[in-house]
């Protein structure tokens, strides 16, 4: 689950917000991706009115996920490649990266917790 949308819906969300509300969509479609974002320095996308958290629009597109599902490999693909199929829907072609922060265990099996 992201920390998605505007905070005052009258103002234009814009190309940027359109574009992080779209990655941070698709990453939310994942299977293994608990909640975008991390427990640490909270990384986001601003745009007039609303944030998106868990993305950074820069010289490439940054997500951060807290994972649910192991092996993290699988995940981290898995990843990518929904948010790159959205930002090149939108016409971008800046690279992907994915940073895990954290991995909530309570959805681990509790043969590896």
């Amino acid at each position: 689950m992201t920390g998605i949308g505007p905070t005052h819906a009258s103002l234009p969300i814009g190309k940027r917000g359109k574009l992080a509300l779209a990655v941070a969509a698709a990453v939310d479609t994942v299977k293994g991706v608990h909640r975008s974002g991390g427990s640490g320095v909270e990384v986001e996308t601003q745009y007039p009115g609303g944030r998106v958290v868990g993305i950074h629009l820069g010289d490439q597109i940054s997500v951060h996920i807290v994972a649910e599902l192991l092996p993290l490999d699988a995940v981290i693909e898995a990843v990518r490649s929904a948010a790159l199929s959205a930002v090149r829907e939108a016409g971008d072609d800046r690279p992907v990266a994915v940073t895990v922060e954290d991995v909530d265990v309570e959805f681990l099996p509790p043969s590896i917790r």
